[in-house]
């Protein structure tokens, strides 16, 4: 038996964020914290904020690779990217020879405001030592990324963050150039099922 099916296929033009929940790495994925800012609410010894954006992979906190607050309330990192943009995903890696579990709950803000009441991207649930946790975003737009810790008083210590944008083919839809047809651009098809 055969019903015929007829398909409408129209032609247009999309434009905007294409949500994204697998954010694995892909081909051409540039980290752009290297060319941030970095700041931290307050400085442990000389582990200086740079060292989370120095794009040094390295979980030895005790070989100088990490940065860290001293014990505080609410301790945070942040990094001013310079200019707004679309973020895929967040990397943070955390010290492999100290300071373990210290990053359990701290949120990740990305936003234009300058302080930490951004909104969040995500929450740390893995925080074991020398864990690297990537954060979804989907194309939240922000100048800052923000890591908070919040409610509680700790030390935050980051080997590093990476902030990845989102490719241009996946934030924007390229434009087809399609000449209509007299159908003004809707074809009707049959076919048999």
């Amino acid at each position: 038996m055969h019903f015929p099916l007829i398909l409408l296929l129209g032609i247009g033009v999309y434009r905007g964020i294409e949500a994204d929940s697998d954010c694995s790495p892909r081909p051409g994925e540039k980290n752009i914290a290297s060319t941030g800012v970095a700041t931290q609410s307050s400085l442990y010894l000389k582990d200086f904020p740079r060292l989370a954006n120095d794009g040094i992979r390295s979980t030895y906190y005790y070989k100088g690779f990490c940065s860290c607050t001293t014990k505080e309330s609410n301790p945070w990192w942040r990094l001013d990217l310079q200019r707004t943009w679309k973020i895929r995903s967040v990397v943070l890696v955390n010290p492999s020879d100290c300071c373990i579990n210290l990053l359990w709950g701290a949120q990740i803000r990305i936003g234009n405001r300058s302080d930490n009441n951004n909104p969040v991207c995500g929450t740390i649930t893995n925080a074991a030592a020398g864990s690297s946790t990537r954060l979804c975003c989907a194309g939240m737009e922000g100048r800052y990324v923000s890591v908070v810790i919040p409610g509680r008083k700790e030390w935050l210590s980051l080997c590093e963050v990476e902030v990845y944008p989102m490719l241009q083919d996946e934030s924007e839809c390229k434009q087809l150039d399609v000449q209509p047809d007299s159908y003004n651009s809707i074809q009707v098809l049959k076919l048999s099922v």
